[in-house]
């Protein structure tokens, strides 16, 4: 048996915000001008709550794994060599020829 407890916050997070649009749908539809009355809004709102409760269980579960560590390895030696070479983005280095 494997405990996930970072699986049921995903869960629970999953669960409030299918509540959540289900109610603000209804809503929607119900009115003439859902637009108007910031159900729009509302509706992008709590998908971006879910959104990053998605983001906080794959941090979460990628933590601490092989995967990670790799990852942050390449991020600071690319780091490295930005600062030592300046910038390796092609479009950056044009951006930065035009500023001086």
């Amino acid at each position: 048996m494997i405990l996930d407890f970072d699986l049921d916050f995903l869960e629970a997070a999953a669960a409030i915000v299918d509540t959540r649009l289900e109610r603000l749908d209804k809503e929607a539809h119900a009115t003439s001008d859902p637009d108007a009355f910031g159900i729009f809004h509302q509706i992008e709102y709590i998908t971006g709550f879910g959104f990053v409760a998605c983001q906080t269980y794959a941090t979460a579960v990628v933590k601490g794994t092989k995967v990670c560590e790799a990852r942050s390895s390449r991020t600071r030696s690319e780091a490295q060599n930005r600062s030592i070479h300046g910038p390796s983005d092609k479009c950056c280095r044009q951006s930065l020829e035009t500023q001086s």
